[in-house]
């Protein structure tokens, strides 16, 4: 088959799905999915940037990320893909409109990714309560300084940190 990479890729439609709220399509327009594991959650210091009203992001569910593991880097953690089989990363997943100005105009300025902090990819999201998965951008640490000095948090969830 032909490669691609995980960076910029868009995924085809899987057709009409049932679920979770902000999975339907509205007419013509067509969804994107953001996974979100740590300041952008609902209750942190950078969820506002969800809800700015031209990029409004819609909460779709709750969500884990598989063979992932989650660091802890004090102030904020760092999402690595390629974790043990049954390591899981646990966020919220949230949709928006496809082509919004939400990640490339904001989060990708919030997240660092150009001063190299943060890469963007498009991971599987299992969704909790809908029984379904959802191909969804995220943000991952980039290169190796997030290994430095930090440790794993066991449980895949930000807030059992220790303090």
């Amino acid at each position: 088959g032909k490669m691609t990479t995980a960076q910029e890729t868009t995924t085809p439609d899987s057709g009409p799905s049932k679920g979770a709220e902000g999975l339907r399509t509205a007419g013509a327009v067509r969804l994107d999915y953001l996974f979100v594991y740590g300041t952008l959650m609902r209750g942190s210091i950078f969820h506002k940037y969800l809800k700015v009203p031209q990029h409004q992001a819609t909460f779709v569910d709750t969500a884990f990320v598989q063979n992932a593991l989650l660091y802890d880097c004090g102030a904020y953690p760092v999402l690595a893909i390629g974790g043990p089989e049954e390591a899981r990363v646990w966020g919220e997943v949230y949709s928006f409109v496809e082509g919004s100005p939400l990640l490339r105009g904001r989060l990708d300025y919030v997240e660092n990714v150009h001063g190299g902090m943060f890469r963007r990819l498009k991971t599987m999201a299992h969704l909790e309560n809908a029984e379904m998965q959802v191909a969804a951008w995220a943000y991952v640490g980039a290169g190796q300084w997030w290994k430095v000095g930090t440790q794993v948090i066991p449980s895949g969830r930000w807030k059992d940190k220790r303090n």
